[in-house]
């Protein structure tokens, strides 16, 4: 036997120096080929034609936080966060609603992270599994949201692993729970409209979910995936109007 930092195995070449593990050479090619004949749907198209020779590390994973999520029909949870969900979203699965209220636990705290590896508790198995799988082919509709999840991820060089943890022990269930129907008064959309036409559209929401938020823009009292600050009372009217002009 020669001795090797190189070994390629079960279609993997697996480097013993780097510790890393990449396609090799002749797999990488029969992927391209078979992208240029239009098999993979564009969306991943690019996805391999740019990432062929991308390689995982074997390194052993520091995580550098850990996020608790959890999900129930009427809102979503994360540790010190939670919302409700869109009406639309409430009639999805809770499989679905799961791996979204891990996407929104990424997006709530993480936001700030790059270049780490962080360690996701979900108490739903198929969720899990599609995360740690980067996607599935049985359920297209996971497969989208795990695709959703891991793109935003890899946009920031994170590593995400999930790993299960039974209800009991997830911290995040009160939170996709206790949240009273009374916090999410809105105005009906056909009087915001009124309002807009006899004076302006508005910018920014500043008491506003993104379930109820009725601007692109909205701030609100804690953390939210897609509101641009927390807490409107505390934003100084220079900086809403800075934000305007920028």
């Amino acid at each position: 036997m020669i001795p090797s930092q190189q070994v390629q195995y079960s279609g993997f070449v697996y480097d013993s120096c780097h510790m890393t593990v990449r396609l090799p050479k002749k797999k990488q090619k029969s992927i391209l080929k078979q992208t240029n004949k239009g098999f993979i749907r564009y969306e991943d198209l690019e996805w391999w034609r740019s990432d062929v020779d991308g390689f995982t590390s074997l390194k052993p994973q520091k995580f550098v936080t850990e996020i608790f999520s959890d999900a129930s029909r009427s809102r979503w949870g994360v540790v010190q966060a939670h919302w409700h969900w869109k009406d639309l979203e409430k009639l999805m699965h809770i499989n679905s609603l799961e791996l979204m209220a891990a996407y929104f636990g990424l997006n709530c705290f993480t936001d700030n992270l790059s270049n780490c590896s962080i360690l996701l508790r979900i108490d739903n198995a198929t969720a899990v599994a599609y995360v740690n799988r980067m996607g599935g082919t049985k359920y297209p509709h996971l497969h989208e949201l795990a695709r959703k999840l891991w793109q935003w991820c890899e946009n920031r060089n994170i590593w995400v692993f999930a790993s299960y943890i039974k209800s009991s022990n997830n911290i995040a269930d009160r939170e996709s729970r206790r949240l009273s129907p009374e916090t999410e008064f809105e105005l009906a959309q056909y009087a915001f409209n009124r309002i807009c036409l006899l004076y302006f559209y508005p910018d920014i929401d500043l008491f506003a979910s993104r379930s109820n938020t009725k601007c692109k823009k909205n701030f609100l009292w804690f953390k939210d995936p897609k509101s641009e600050a927390v807490d409107g009372l505390r934003v100084g009217v220079g900086d809403i109007t800075e934000e305007r002009t920028n």
